[in-house]
Parts: C-alpha cells; sequence; structure tokens
C-alpha cells in the first residue's frame, strides 16, 4: 500500500503527527490501524492455510491423531479473522470432519459436518460446488454412523448437486455406490441394486475396468448378491476381486482384511464352513491389528454371532 505523508491530526490518516511530551511524534492513525488489523487477520489465515497443508501431509502418512490436532489449530486461526459461515472457514472445518471420519471418530466428524451444514444454508451456499461435495463426506459419515435416515436424506442432496453441477463421472460413480449400500442397509433391495449396478457401469467407464477403484467399487455386487441370497456368488467375487488387490497393494495392506472377512462369510453361507472355524479366530486377529479396521472388525464379530444362531452353524 502506498505510503501517505504524514498531516496534521487527521483521524484516518496512515500516520499522525503530533506534539508530545518530548517534542513531535509520530502514532498510528484510524486507517493505520485497521491496516495493521489486516496484516494481523491476514498472517493468521496464511499460517491457518499452511497448517492445513502440513494436517493433509500428516494424514497421508497416517499420524491421524496429529493430523487433526494441526486441523484443530487452523480452524482457531481461521475462526479468529473470518466468520463461521464464510467460505474459508468452512474449507477448514470441512478437512477437520473429513479426517475425523477417516480416523474413525464418527460422533466428532458428524458434529463438524453439521455446523457445516448450517453455515452453508445461512451463506446460501448450499447449491454450490463444494456443497456438492460436502453433503456426500457427510452423507457417508452420518451412514457409518448409524444416522440412516439423516444419511438418506443428505444422499439425496449430494447425488442431485453432483448430477446437476458435474455430471457423470468417476467420483459421481463412488457416490451411487454408497448411496446404493444405504439402501441396502434400509433393505430397499430393487433401488440399491439399481443404484450400484450404475455406479460399476459409471466408475468402470470412466476409470478404467481394471482400476483399483473399479475393482473396490464392484466389491458392492458381492454384498448385494450375499443380501440377495447368492453366497457361492458373493464368494467368487470377494476372492477373484481380494486376488487381483492383493497384487497391486499387498495381501498385508487393511483392506484385504476386510474382504477376506466378507469372502469368509460368505464361505460359510454357501459351503457350511462352520462358525467356529479357526478361520474366524485369525481373521478377527488380522481384522484387529489395524487400527482402521475397527468397525469392520466390529462388523465380523456380529456377523460371526448372526452364524452362530442359524441352524448350520454352531453356538
Amino acid at each position: 500500500r502506498p505510503r501517505r505523508r504524514a498531516g496534521g491530526d487527521a483521524r484516518g490518516a496512515v500516520i499522525r503527527r503530533h506534539e508530545g511530551e518530548r517534542g513531535e511524534a509520530l502514532t498510528l492513525g484510524g486507517e493505520g490501524q485497521d491496516l495493521l488489523a489486516r496484516v494481523a487477520g491476514d498472517r493468521r489465515g496464511q499460517r491457518s492455510e499452511l497448517l492445513v497443508t502440513e494436517a493433509q501431509i500428516l494424514s497421508k502418512q497416517g499420524n491421524m491423531k496429529q493430523a487433526i490436532s494441526t486441523l484443530q489449530q487452523a480452524l482457531s486461526l481461521r475462526l479468529a479473522v473470518s466468520a463461521p459461515d464464510a467460505a474459508q472457514t468452512v474449507v477448514v472445518r470441512n478437512s477437520l470432519a473429513a479426517t475425523l471420519m477417516r480416523s474413525g471418530q464418527l460422533a466428532e466428524a458428524l458434529r463438524q459436518f453439521r455446523q457445516i451444514e448450517a453455515a452453508l444454508k445461512s451463506s446460501r451456499r448450499e447449491h454450490s460446488l463444494d456443497a456438492a461435495t460436502i453433503y456426500a463426506n457427510h452423507a457417508s459419515t452420518a451412514f457409518a454412523y448409524g444416522r440412516y435416515r439423516e444419511a438418506e436424506r443428505l444422499f439425496g442432496q449430494a447425488l442431485s448437486l453432483q448430477e446437476k453441477l458435474y455430471g457423470p463421472s468417476a467420483s459421481f460413480a463412488a457416490l451411487l455406490n454408497n448411496a446404493g449400500k444405504l439402501d441396502l442397509a434400509l433393505g430397499k433391495t430393487d433401488e440399491a441394486r439399481r443404484q450400484i449396478q450404475r455406479a460399476v457401469e459409471m466408475m468402470q467407464r470412466f476409470a478404467g475396468a481394471d482400476s483399483v477403484d473399479a475393482r473396490l467399487i464392484r466389491l458392492s455386487l458381492a454384498q448385494l448378491a450375499l443380501d440377495e441370497g447368492r453366497p457361492a456368488e458373493a464368494r467368487e467375487i470377494y476372492r477373484t476381486i481380494g486376488d487381483k488387490l492383493a497384487a497391486v497393494l499387498g495381501d498385508g495392506h487393511p483392506l484385504l482384511a476386510r474382504i477376506r472377512s466378507q469372502q469368509l462369510i460368505a464361505s460359510v453361507r454357501s459351503d457350511g464352513i462352520p462358525a467356529n472355524s479357526p478361520d474366524f479366530e485369525r481373521m478377527l486377529e488380522r481384522l484387529a491389528a489395524s487400527p482402521s479396521n475397527q468397525r469392520p472388525h466390529a462388523q465380523f464379530l456380529c456377523q460371526r454371532a448372526e452364524l452362530a444362531l442359524e441352524p448350520k452353524g454352531h453356538v
């Protein structure tokens, strides 16, 4: 900003010259004080942005606890200079909510997403490009936390916005797939089948049939087959995709433990493997070895208990 000549005692001057007890003195005028406040605010805003970048690196390194702490600092700095419903604040809060979701802290993630939804509405940006992505993350968190009706509403909003603003894409396919899995959980099998099949076709078109993303999304076809009483088909889908992903990711990857656990469930239903098989104990140990598999571990325990209650199972 160009310097202004110091002059008089004008309130709006950047610098004021006046006579003090020790002679002539220079002090900040009204505009100077505003400028200093803006500079301080800019520094806090820049520091907040740097912290978000640092958190992204920590998250990729698997240091989720430190990433969350860093994002909390970034949000505090941003709130010191921006309104709660400002676009920059929403960006930082969304990063925090998404990281909380990935770390398994679903209750806190859901609280943050609800604040974001309120901010989008108060700033009249609920139909923006950012809202489409945020609603998708919010819906997935609500689904994982068991808030099915909230998730259903948000998936509807996210699908509508993404189709209108983006059209068919790999990210839209992933959203369709998650919405389809929610329909399965709600017992809407026909709607689930339609969503999942459309998602698989779209992902294969945009990401390639042999891509990791396309293989991952085809796992939903196995879940659908299992839900519709076709366990042998489900077992083969899990086995085939698991083998192909193991060649790319390594069999020790946490994702493979989740796939193999569902392959085992399908095998029990199709081949009559007893629910007290040693395979279950080994799988439980494998799931428990990774912090990211806490929810699949709990799910697998529930599935094993359900199998034990069935006629061909063993208590």
